[in-house]
This record gives structure tokens, C-alpha cells and sequence, in this order.
């Protein structure tokens, strides 16, 4: 079982968008960090803390997706991010590399789906984080 080729595109679509926002964002430098936190959101896992009850709520590439055995569209995706940040094929990867210097792109390549979900690599983001990261997705 993998994750299902619409959960890919949704994934994908976010990547985009997130790119989109920080290439177009007047403030770079203070933006880059809320790209980063994107980044890791997308390819981590996170806790959702619920003020109603004492239990938490863990979430993320491998929370959503625990009982996928194949990593196929993971790959697929860390393939695609790479895509974004090295590619001269697309317009959008070569806006992407006029705005972010290459050290940075590799910086950003170490995010990994595959990682995040084989790893269970997990962050932390407070509630303003939180909002923040999802605004651009709406």
C-alpha cells in the first residue's frame, strides 16, 4: 500500500504554493524561516495540542500515512521538491534558483518525505507557527 496519487498531488500542490509565497514575498530574509517551517511540516511529523483533553494529537507524513508498506510516492515527492529546487526545466524552478542562493536549495534539499516518514523525524511548531504555515494552503 502507498499514499494514494490524490494525497501526492495535494502534497505537491502545497510544495508549489509554499515556493510560490516565498518567491513573490517582499521579505525574504524573515520569510525564509516560514518556508523552512513549511518544509518541515510538509515532510515531518507534529503535535496538535488539544486544550479539551489530556490527549495530544500526533500528525504528520507518517502519522497520516502509518500503514503504507511501499514508499514509492515518497520518493515521487522527494523527487518532485528537487525538482523545484534544482531543475532548469519549469519557470517556476527557475524562479525559484534567481531567489534562493544554492547553498540554501541544498540546505532545503535535505528535507526528505521518506526520511520524515521512515524516521518519524518530528518537530515542534507553536499555534502562530501553525496558522502561519497552513495560511497559504487555503
Amino acid at each position: 500500500m502507498d499514499i494514494s496519487d490524490d494525497k501526492v498531488q495535494k502534497i505537491q500542490s502545497r510544495l508549489i504554493k509554499s515556493f510560490t509565497s516565498y518567491i513573490t514575498s517582499k521579505h525574504y530574509p524573515e520569510d525564509y524561516e516560514l518556508l523552512v517551517n513549511r518544509l518541515k511540516f510538509l515532510t515531518g511529523n507534529y503535535e496538535l495540542i488539544n486544550t479539551s483533553n489530556i490527549n495530544n494529537i500526533k500528525s504528520g507524513i507518517y502519522y497520516n500515512y502509518n500503514l503504507i508498506n511501499q514508499d514509492n510516492n515518497l520518493k515521487k515527492l522527494d523527487n518532485f521538491m528537487r525538482g523545484l529546487l534544482f531543475s532548469k526545466k519549469y519557470k517556476l524552478s527557475s524562479r525559484i534558483q534567481k531567489v534562493i542562493p544554492l547553498k540554501k536549495r541544498k540546505d532545503l534539499s535535505h528535507f526528505s518525505f521518506q526520511i520524515g516518514h521512515t524516521k518519524k523525524r518530528f518537530y515542534k511548531f507553536t499555534y502562530k507557527n501553525f496558522m502561519q504555515i497552513k495560511r497559504t494552503w487555503l
